[in-house]
């Protein structure tokens, strides 16, 4: 049953639109969200979780949920053949996040953990409902939906366009899809191992005679063995899909690229070849429609990047909606998800390229480094930086990009899950408003202090800042000192401002300085 009354409709209930939804009703929106399919799906998918989609789903309370249904990989190991070569270890940036790992959890158990999330709120996915057609006016978006063979006409302020690659909103708004399409046909299995040959608690990537492969352990012993067919492209130009192939087929593949050949495979399943595309929308939204996910963007699945940099899209967007509707912040507000998102979208496409590029580099320097120098290096020093990108803890937004990922202070920046001294994290508190949280560091700051007076005032003037602040368990270190004042955090945990106790502004002077952050369209 839908919602008279909704704000907001979201298309697709897919991961991103599951997570666009659990967000939503948190924060107090009522929406609808329809897909045209009859269920969630069955099969694998999307699989690997980072670090960063952890921290999210953190804040929903579901980060234990998703890490008992998946299987933690704290490895990515390198091999020549069946030669090991070397390990990128994930621990090493255990002083960054609650999760210094690779999650593999399928995507048929990531939708419905969240489609429980939302049952148990009493929210439910309109299953077998299509979007037929939109008009967008200047007060909402007027929209044709159709269940079954049922066609009803409803009015939403904005919509959530999280349909996919093949998305109809996208075509209907006439918004171009550029870029190309990878020679190459990924052919995917999932299969077992005889007695787990492989080690479970690592991601794998082999490199054969011309492409490379990757070997992902699933859950309940199953492991996911996916790689691009240089030597056989045919066909199947379709964004979404793919066509299924014999296991012997495979069996060739992997035998022409002498993989894999010192493992048993068994029970081999979902056995597919598809093209892959790098793709990504020329705008990301109108006035009231947001593209998310796979409608905004598709790239090479090398890094395991797109289902994550999918539910980036909706975090961003989600609080943004949240205080617009609610009236905490000015419509200008939601122009900013086009400006920080497609710089970081195009980002991790470039990123994803390029490490597709690299499987197919096949020159005498690049097969020393892997070889020789790789080996010998990852004993004394692990890219630290390489794996928190991996993990997306290093995306930011702010202005004026520096190299470390860890600036604390500066604007635009990833927040950590901080602990407070009421005994809860920030995490705790985060997605559960669309204000910024206000907290103050520094142990000896006392309620009369110049940073909670302006936090005070502030709240008390505009209504934009939580009235409850909170002080964190120990001051907050910054260039080697602790850092004593008030920092502002996002409702999706990036930083936006940070204020110095020893500021002279007053409250006025300093939300003058903070409100064009808040409100930013450009």
């Amino acid at each position: 049953m839908l919602n008279q009354n909704a704000s907001v409709l979201i298309v697709g209930a897919g991961p991103i639109g599951l997570t666009a939804a659990c967000y939503l009703q948190r924060l107090g929106v009522s929406f609808d969200i329809i897909d045209q399919k009859s269920g969630p799906v069955d099969d694998s998918r999307a699989l690997g979780v980072h670090a960063r989609t952890l921290e999210f789903m953190q804040m929903f309370g579901l980060d234990k949920s998703f890490i008992e249904q998946g299987n933690i990989t704290r490895f990515m190991t390198f091999h020549r053949y069946k030669k090991l070569l070397f390990k990128l270890d994930f621990a090493t940036i255990g002083d960054l996040t609650d999760f210094p790992f690779m999650l593999v959890l399928p995507q048929s158990r990531t939708e419905r953990i969240l489609l429980g999330y939302l049952e148990d709120k009493g929210v439910s996915v309109q299953w077998q409902s299509a979007l037929e057609n939109i008009h967008e006016l200047d007060d909402a978006v007027q929209c044709q939906l159709r269940n079954h063979d049922v066609t009803t006409e409803h009015r939403y302020d904005y919509i959530i366009a999280a349909d996919g690659a093949g998305s109809r909103i996208r075509n209907q708004l006439d918004i171009p899809f550029e870029g190309q399409t990878y020679d190459a046909r990924f052919l995917l299995s999932e299969v077992n191992i005889q007695n787990n040959a492989i080690p479970r608690n690592s991601s794998h990537v082999y490199m054969g005679k011309t492409t490379t492969v990757a070997v992902l352990p699933q859950p309940d012993n199953v492991y996911r063995i996916v790689g691009p067919d240089f030597q056989t492209v045919a066909g199947g130009e379709s964004i979404v899909g793919g066509t299924d192939m014999s296991f012997a087929s495979f069996q060739q593949f992997l035998s022409r690229e002498s993989l894999l050949k010192h493992v048993e495979i068994e029970n081999a399943s979902r056995l597919v070849n598809y093209r892959i595309h790098k793709r990504v929308a020329r705008s990301f939204q109108t006035e009231r429609i947001f593209l998310c996910g796979d409608a905004a963007h598709v790239h090479s699945p090398a890094g395991g990047q797109g289902m994550n940099t999918g539910i980036h899209d909706v975090m961003n967007l989600g609080w943004k909606l949240a205080a617009v509707i609610k009236g905490v912040a000015k419509p200008e507000l939601l122009r900013s998800y086009q400006v920080e998102r497609a710089p970081a979208v195009r980002a991790v496409v470039n990123g994803a390229d390029k490490a597709m590029l690299k499987v197919v580099n096949r020159s005498w320097w690049w097969r020393i480094l892997l070889d020789k120098l790789a080996p010998i290096l990852t004993r004394f020093y692990q890219p630290k930086h390489l794996l928190a990108t991996m993990a997306q803890l290093t995306w930011s937004y702010a202005h004026n990009q520096i190299e470390s990922q860890t600036d604390l202070l500066q604007p635009g920046y990833r927040v950590p899950n901080l602990a407070l001294t009421n005994g809860q994290t920030l995490h705790q508190i985060l997605g559960q408003t669309a204000q910024p949280v206000c907290l103050v560091s520094g142990a000896d700051l006392s309620p009369n202090t110049q940073v909670e007076q302006i936090a005070r005032h502030s709240n008390e003037a505009t209504g934009k800042i939580p009235a409850t602040h909170y002080v964190l368990v120990n001051p907050i270190m910054h260039s080697r000192k602790p850092f004593v004042g008030c920092l502002l955090v996002r409702p999706d945990g990036y930083l936006l401002a940070s204020i110095p106790y020893q500021t002279t502004a007053t409250s006025s002077q300093w939300l003058e300085a903070l409100l064009p952050n808040v409100t930013a369209a450009s």
